[in-house]
């Protein structure tokens, strides 16, 4: 066995040592953003109705600043706003828990080959 074998077998070792050690560092971390998320989509959820009131109150003081000449642009911000405060935290009833998952993806409608 000549010294580039040595060299590889000595890397591979080590790669497979790291491997097994983040595996699962990897885990976890994935684990804290997760809960991070559905923390953050709880919250959003929780202050849904107040976010889009601030957002209204906020874009009818600028339309009120600017005499009504952006009303349109302002219209579009808060329609946005509420959009991704919906989507973020989702609708859902009271005691009710969040899904899990988003749903799945329909099947392509195209035949396989």
């Amino acid at each position: 066995m000549g010294l580039f074998d040595k060299i590889v077998g000595k890397a591979k070792d080590t790669a497979k040592e790291i491997g097994e050690q983040a595996g699962p560092v990897a885990g976890k971390a994935g684990q804290a953003v997760g809960g991070a998320v559905d923390k953050a989509r709880d919250s959003v959820a929780d202050h849904a109705e107040g976010m889009k009131g601030a957002v209204g109150k906020a874009t009818d003081f600028v339309d009120g600043k600017t005499g009504g000449r952006i009303s349109g642009a302002l219209d579009k911000v808060e329609g946005a706003t509420g959009k991704a405060v919906d989507a973020i935290g989702g609708e859902r009833d009271e005691g009710a828990e969040p899904a899990a998952e988003p749903p799945a993806e329909p099947e392509s409608a195209t035949p396989a080959a």
